[in-house]
């Protein structure tokens, strides 16, 4: 069993990193766009064949990175095996993803662990796709993991769709077009268990922290973030969130240590 995560750091948009592909993008659709959290055709990267892809990351003489986690979303890979390397030296060779590599069986978002690794080169591979690789997004760095797992109030498979309705003229209904599958997720661990104090319930060991990470990201900034609420138990829940409101609480209860949280996410899957 796996706790939720969240993953909202993305080591690609580091101010001292320079990010390239090789062969070269179709014109007006760089590798940059790959760090655009719009997953829309007109934001995405796309390659212009099939060879194998290679996404670099440099980050700046003296520096490194680190990274436990990727996801892409808004890709056409279905079929392609995605490796990730990261190492101290330019075309990096070392393989880091934690189940080595991962070949995605459609086109859906798709979240893989990476075993903790901090470098200064970086190279996402995708090897002899079946079509020419299109990406919206892709998100490396380093996750938050929940201390503890999901309670009783999160429904994970309730879903509504994002519609257009169409109606005749005499108000019948006579379908729709769904854009996305659309939930709502209440994260709520608000009730005042003393072992869920501000400094044990989000993992600080990843490097990452919550409030001054994460909270000016999705709070503050109002972006997007990728939610699994058990990675381990079904790979395919995940989805790109936000913030409802946006607000979360993290109330105090009896001292002035915040032992709790309450936020609701509102979450979108792609449909395949």
């Amino acid at each position: 069993m796996a706790n939720p995560l969240i993953l909202h750091e993305n080591i690609h948009v580091d101010a001292d990193a320079t990010l390239s592909v090789t062969p070269a993008a179709a014109a007006g659709f760089p590798v940059s766009n790959i760090t655009d959290w719009r997953m829309g055709t007109a934001y995405r990267w796309k390659a212009t064949s099939t060879a194998s892809q290679y996404i670099d990351l440099d980050a700046g003489a003296g520096n490194t990175l680190t990274a436990d986690t990727i996801c892409v979303g808004g890709h056409n890979l279905s079929g392609a095996t995605i490796r990730v390397n990261a190492d101290a030296t330019a075309t990096p060779t070392t393989q880091v993803l934690t189940s080595g590599d991962y070949t995605a069986t459609d086109n859906l978002p798709f979240l893989q662990l990476i075993n903790s690794t901090a470098a200064r080169y970086w190279r996402i591979i995708i090897i002899t796709p079946p079509l020419a690789p299109q990406i919206g997004v892709i998100t490396l760095g380093r996750r938050i993991d929940y201390e503890a797992g999901a309670l009783p109030d999160l429904d994970p498979y309730q879903r509504s769709s994002n519609v257009e309705p169409f109606i005749n003229n005499n108000g019948s209904p006579i379908g729709v077009n769904v854009r996305s599958k659309t939930k709502t997720f209440n994260m709520n661990y608000g009730g005042g268990d003393p072992g869920m104090t501000k400094t044990g319930f989000f993992a600080p060991a990843a490097g990452i922290s919550f409030d001054d990470s994460f909270l000016p990201h999705a709070v503050d900034s109002a972006k997007p973030f990728w939610f699994a609420w058990n990675i381990a138990v079904d790979a395919s829940e995940v989805y790109l969130c936000r913030i409802d409101g946006p607000s979360v609480s993290m109330p105090f209860v009896g001292t002035t240590a915040r032992r709790g949280l309450q936020c609701r996410f509102i979450a979108h899957r792609e449909t395949s």
